[in-house]
């Protein structure tokens, strides 16, 4: 995978979306627990310590993909199927 600098070019934003409507929603559910995992406990969240901006935008982001999904993010832990790996496959 290549990283590039986020840009305005229409094409890119188009690319960077397409990748969001392929996700199934316990994919979006891996993403939404890796984050909350790397930001840290929700109890730090509530009480207003993360410590970083990375911290408060990955907390953001959370809040993002809960609303996507229509989930309250407290309900987000109550769905994640541990099974889950991917759509079955076509074929």
């Amino acid at each position: 995978m290549t990283w590039r600098r986020a840009t305005d070019d229409a094409d890119e934003r188009s690319r960077h979306e397409s990748v969001g409507r392929e996700f199934a929603t316990q994919d979006w559910l891996i993403v939404f627990e890796a984050l909350v995992a790397w930001a840290g406990p929700p109890a730090d969240r509530a009480r207003g310590t993360t410590d970083t901006p990375r911290e408060r935008r990955a907390w953001e982001l959370v809040d993002l993909i809960a609303s996507g999904i229509d989930l309250p993010p407290d309900e987000v832990p109550f769905r994640i199927d541990d099974g889950w790996a991917g759509p079955p496959e076509e074929g």
